[in-house]
């Protein structure tokens, strides 16, 4: 039941019926701050024991608001309930001081404890790799390809931000394994500064939810208990007055009434519970598109830079390949300047060469023109001289024939004198006559004759050899 302006204080039963009380709504304000007066933020706190308080989330220096029906008495020993379902298990303890402006002050006993693993993931899930942790802007770490980091110097309540993105959550602590969950997505122009506390409260509404079930489940027991022990007193016969009995009545009456009221606030926390978990499947549906329209915008800059960086590369490339043709036209250019000149100064040395080499030939033919003339004349004597030899040879020539005829003669008459072979070898059959003449007349000569039965062999060596020895 609602009412505008106006907000629900008490529910009562009353002759059959419900009483339902309005109240204005006032505003109280509170702080939560650590055991060390430091402002926590992200804290859910709820006013426990009063209808129609929502719970609320301590902003960034740790302030609260809580609506609550006028005369609603907060004080020292009113009960909180503070928590935070990402970072501690159940609900904080802590120390409440009412100031003179009736402000609350919470101060909150932390756990601090030890973050050795950070894990950062994306709206849909996926690892997030590659990127710049950093924790209490000091200590900076890189994520690896699972978007994970070992950290050191961490604590569950430390904070903990990404380079380039935008938290979705308060960090999650996962206590058994040292670790701090993260959730976020990349930066957009149009973020909130308050998105994270945003959907911190979807996540903590659910942890909210579950707090006021059991908080009524635990108010239907103590009803339903109680009415247990009236109908067992009323049932046992015991000694009861007439007016007592009426008063158990009433209270049963009573009861019974609350209990139907505490089933519709179980009811009711119910189906907020439901449209918790549907706000919440909507955000991360809405996180999960944003995200895919986000990765396809990222793979789009990366197809453009690689495209801008291929351009660059090939326009280096191109730059590089014209530095290298200038270059080597260049080099060419003086190397062809450079032979030029050499050949230049070759064929000038060369040709200073050949006009000392044509002078000299020039010397050269005119001795050789000289020695010809001396030749020419040498020539004519040489001839002269061979006529006058090729004259003599002649007269030599008939000479010698006239020579050889007579040795030839001398020849004849020399073996017209040398005895037979045959008369020898009828005498000896087994002889032998070496007979060879130096020239064509020999100085020696062998000599045979027979008397009776007396041979007579001889072989006579004269002084001198050819016609001398022959004479």
């Amino acid at each position: 039941m609602q009412k505008e302006g106006l907000v629900v204080k008490d529910v009562e039963p009353l002759n059959n019926k419900i009483k339902v009380v309005m109240a204005k709504p006032i505003t109280v304000k509170g702080r939560v701050l650590s055991d060390r007066s430091v402002p926590i933020q992200g804290m859910h706190v709820l006013l426990s024991g009063v209808r129609g308080v929502r719970e609320v989330l301590s902003g960034a220096d740790g302030y609260f608001s809580i609506s609550v029906p006028e005369g609603t008495p907060v004080n020292e020993k009113s009960r909180f309930v503070v928590y935070d379902p990402l970072r501690l298990k159940g609900t904080a303890n802590y120390v409440a001081e009412i100031r003179n402006n009736n402000e609350v002050l919470l101060f909150v006993e932390l756990p601090k404890l030890p973050v050795r693993r950070v894990q950062v993931r994306n709206a849909a899930d996926e690892p997030v790799a590659q990127v710049i942790l950093v924790i209490d802007n000091l200590y900076r770490y890189t994520t690896d390809a699972s978007g994970e980091a070992q950290v050191e110097n961490a604590h569950n309540f430390s904070e903990f931000r990404v380079e380039g993105y935008t938290p979705l959550e308060i960090p999650i602590y996962k206590e058994e394994s040292s670790l701090i969950a993260l959730r976020v997505r990349l930066r957009r122009e149009d973020d909130s500064p308050d998105i994270t506390q945003n959907t911190s409260t979807i996540y903590g509404k659910q942890v909210a939810v579950k707090i006021q079930l059991e908080f009524f489940a635990n108010e239907n027991e103590r009803i339903q208990e109680a009415i247990q022990q009236r109908e067992a007193l009323l049932q046992s016969g015991a000694n009861i007055s007439s007016e007592e009995r009426r008063k158990i009545e009433t209270e049963l009456q009573l009861l019974r009434q609350e209990l139907k009221i505490n089933e519709k606030a179980i009811n009711i926390a119910r189906e907020n519970a439901q449209k918790v978990i549907q706000e919440l499947e909507a955000f991360l549906d809405q996180e999960k598109e944003e995200n895919i329209k986000t990765k396809a915008q990222l793979e789009l800059t990366t197809r453009e830079k690689e495209k801008a960086e291929e351009n660059a590369r090939l326009l280096s490339q191109l730059s590089q390949r014209n530095w290298l043709i200038f270059l080597i036209s260049t080099l060419a250019l003086a190397s062809i300047i450079t032979v030029f000149f050499v050949n230049y100064r070759k064929i000038r040395q060369q040709k200073n060469e050949l006009g000392e080499k044509v002078n000299e030939i020039n010397q050269k033919n005119e001795m050789l023109e000289e020695s010809a003339t001396i030749m020419d004349i040498k020539n004519k004597q040489i001839k002269e001289k061979n006529e006058q030899l090729l004259e003599q040879t002649k007269e030599l020539e008939e000479k010698n024939k006239h020579i050889t005829d007579s040795i030839r003669y001398a020849e004849t008459l020399q073996q017209a004198i040398l005895p037979d072979l045959t008369k020898i070898q009828q005498q000896i059959p087994e002889f032998f006559v070496f007979y060879a003449p130096k020239d064509i007349v020999s100085g020696d000569f062998y000599w045979y004759s027979q008397r009776e039965d007396n041979l007579f062999i001889a072989a006579a060596d004269c002084t001198g050899h050819g016609v001398s020895g022959h004479l």
